[in-house]
């Protein structure tokens, strides 16, 4: 029996672009297609990124324009439907759709994501993969916030979330973090990395 027969892949800055262009969309300086300008300081917290361009503090997204504060949960009420159907995809989407479905197979390659419970959102990244994928991988799209309940000794996940990726091992599955500026892997080639590391444990498979 192989080792690995199931491969989970992360939606959000992974397959697509989502950071960038949602502190565009908030109004924040930034390119939509680059990470030149984002603060590594902030980590894997957009709100605090977000208003780190505005020197703004606290747990609250201070929209300039609107001169109003908006919590965490309002934030995301700020990224309608079209927001999520038109994201770019990724640089390296192709080459981790292509890679994993060589590795397991088209029928074990599930895209796991998270919704933010706003309204659009679900729907919009359903649209995104319907437009970017096609209709054969609607079905292979999960929506979970605990991605770690799809942990087990013989699934990859393949993500930018270190906390995401910390989890996922401590139930038992193995992962794959996408060097990104907001994880300890920033300055790593993405790409480079993803494909050393998936060859890696297909040679443990083997």
């Amino acid at each position: 029996m192989k080792m690995f027969d199931r491969v989970f892949l992360d939606m959000d800055d992974v397959l697509n672009r989502f950071t960038m262009p949602a502190l565009a969309h908030v109004g924040c300086p930034v390119s939509r297609y680059n990470f030149d300008k984002f603060p590594v300081e902030c980590g894997y917290d957009i709100i605090r990124a977000a208003n780190s361009f505005s020197g703004s503090e606290g747990d609250q997204f201070y929209d300039q324009e609107r001169d109003q504060f908006f919590n965490r949960h309002e934030f995301w009420t700020l990224f309608g439907e079209d927001f999520w159907v038109n994201l770019p995809v990724s640089s390296e989407m192709i080459h981790f759709i292509d890679w994993t479905v060589t590795a397991v197979g088209l029928k074990n390659v599930y895209i796991l994501t998270s919704a933010t419970g706003a309204a659009g959102c679900l729907e919009g990244k359903r649209k995104w993969v319907m437009k970017n994928l096609g209709s054969n991988w609607l079905g292979r799209l999960i929506t979970c916030k605990d991605k770690f309940v799809c942990a087990n000794k013989h699934s990859i996940l393949i993500d930018d979330s270190q906390a995401n990726v910390d989890k996922f091992r401590d139930h038992g599955g193995h992962a794959i973090m996408v060097p990104r500026p907001w994880n300890p892997l920033r300055g790593n080639n993405a790409e480079k990395h993803v494909r050393c590391e998936l060859l890696r444990m297909l040679r443990i498979d083997s």
